[in-house]
């Protein structure tokens, strides 16, 4: 965007706009309606946009208003500032500093710490306290003043001769300014610019932003801020992270947050005005009275039985802890029981003498100990069991009964 350079009798003084000079006879510059419509709209449409209320006399609020928009808060301009090095000169950086305290760097040079209300009232009560042999603060004022002791007439005399306030140029006692109409004939009356033979930039102009002598139309204006914006994340230097709008978040302009070092030394989070506390990193090991991450005990831990800061798993609580409550069941404690097996079931002999039945255990054993056999009622002759293996065993009766028996059988082990 530029001035209208190329409008015919424009009236630009050092190529800006002029206001009016009837002391030196220079008309004021003409500025057609709709060129300065045109770019008034679009700014106040980025202002209104970026919540800005606008303010005719001040000159930085688009600035601030694409800032704003692409940052979510107003930033502050590095560089370019009067008495200050162009913006790509130096690299400012602002952060906590290892001490405490906030402080600057420029490149790589460290500024030193930020001095604040606080610390400037310290040293001026110390001053007032104390103050210095060489503070002369009755010279100092008397210098201040151009050692005028009658200042304060002085200043009255100065604005007694200044024009009084009026709303004519006649009551400013000019009586050759440019009338209304003698402007009017400085050029034709138009509606559009190129009424006036004013060339409008593309659209590669204006997102190249090098032309100096073509004017911007808003739709030009819109163009080149979507282009600045596209590029804005490469001009940080760093990738940025969206604030809300995610998935079950608030909007990005609902809620604000923070994220910085605390005075604890720990990265903490506040959203508005809401501390949520410490970040907890995978390096932050629970402890027994600080929050932190807590590991999970090995099955080796939970059989040595010592760790005091890690947590035991179900399936590592129960170790191969298993039960089978029924006629024919078992029960398998876990390892840090030893594995104990034990197993029972029912059993029935026919009626003759010296019968025997093969019976299969519900589950197997890693290791059989020990099995034994008992009888319903009374009997003639023992029961017994032999032929012990992992799956099974034989139950037998005597060769003097020759009734038919029932009873139950049980046997213990290991389960590796």
């Amino acid at each position: 965007m530029d001035f209208p350079k190329s409008v015919p009798n424009i009236g630009l003084i050092g190529g800006r706009f002029a206001d009016e000079n009837t002391s030196t006879g220079q008309p004021g510059s003409l500025i057609p309606a709709q060129w300065g419509n045109a770019v008034t709209l679009e700014i106040l449409n980025a202002l209104t946009a970026a919540g800005i209320v606008p303010d005719e006399f001040k000159t930085n609020q688009l600035a601030e208003a694409i800032g704003k928009q692409a940052l979510g808060f107003k930033p502050v301009q590095q560089g370019g500032g009067v008495g200050q090095t162009d913006p790509e000169a130096n690299k400012i950086f602002i952060g906590w500093s290892l001490a405490g305290r906030l402080c600057a760097t420029v490149d790589n040079t460290n500024l030193g710490d930020f001095a604040f209300k606080s610390n400037l009232q310290a040293i001026v009560n110390q001053i007032v306290a104390s103050p210095p042999a060489n503070l002369n603060t009755i010279q100092k004022l008397a210098f201040a003043v151009g050692n005028d002791p009658a200042y304060a007439q002085t200043v009255n005399g100065n604005l007694a001769v200044k024009a009084d306030k009026a709303t004519t140029l006649a009551g400013y006692g000019i009586t050759d300014g440019a009338t209304k109409a003698s402007v009017a004939t400085k050029a034709d009356a138009a509606t559009t610019l190129a009424g006036y033979n004013i060339p409008i930039a593309t659209q590669s102009e204006a997102e190249a932003g090098t032309d100096n002598s073509k004017p911007l139309t808003s739709l030009r204006v819109a163009q080149y801020v979507s282009k600045v914006l596209q590029g804005f994340q490469a001009a940080l230097g760093f990738s940025p992270v969206q604030q809300g709008g995610g998935i079950g978040q608030t909007g990005t302009t609902q809620n604000k947050v923070f994220i910085g070092f605390g005075t604890n030394s720990r990265l903490k989070v506040t959203v508005d005005n809401t501390d949520l506390g410490n970040v907890i990193f995978d390096t932050n090991t629970a402890q027994e009275a600080a929050p932190g991450i807590i590991r999970l005990s090995t099955l080796e831990a939970v059989q040595l039985g010592t760790e005091t800061l890690t947590a035991v798993t179900p399936k590592n609580l129960r170790l191969g802890f298993f039960v089978s409550i029924s006629f024919n069941g078992y029960i398998v404690f876990p390892t840090w029981l030893g594995s104990l097996m034990i197993q029972w079931g029912r059993y029935s002999l026919a009626a003759p003498t010296g019968t025997q039945i093969a019976v299969s255990y519900p589950i197997p054993f890693g290791t059989v100990l020990h099995a034994w056999a008992g009888v319903d009622g009374g009997a003639t002759d023992q029961i017994g069991t032999a032929g012990l293996t992992k799956t099974g065993m034989t139950v037998s009766k005597g060769s003097a009964d020759t009734s038919a028996r029932t009873g139950s059988w049980f046997a213990i082990g290991g389960a590796f």
